[in-house]
């Protein structure tokens, strides 16, 4: 099994399609579940992000994300398509 830390745009549209309102922040995913947050403003603070900032973000975002990175150490667990191992 593979889980994915990726950082991502989230842009909320209007019914035209326009976009509205922009958001940062990352998805997490496996084969069984997926989660998110789109709790940063900025483009610049996500991108200052190392890979264990990006994982602490998303363990402390949803109950849901702390749940899934609880024992990454038997799964291939890969942040921004790199494996991950914590420093």
């Amino acid at each position: 099994m593979e889980m994915h830390l990726v950082r991502t745009r989230f842009e909320t549209l209007d019914e035209s399609g326009n976009v509205q309102f922009v958001t940062y922040g990352a998805r997490l995913y496996d084969d069984l579940e997926c989660t998110y947050a789109n709790t940063i403003s900025n483009l610049e603070d996500l991108l200052n992000m190392n890979s264990d900032d990006l994982v602490d973000f998303m363990r402390s975002s949803s109950s849901a994300a702390h749940a899934m990175l609880f024992d990454t150490e038997s799964i291939r667990f890969f942040v921004d398509g790199e494996i991950y191992s914590a420093d």
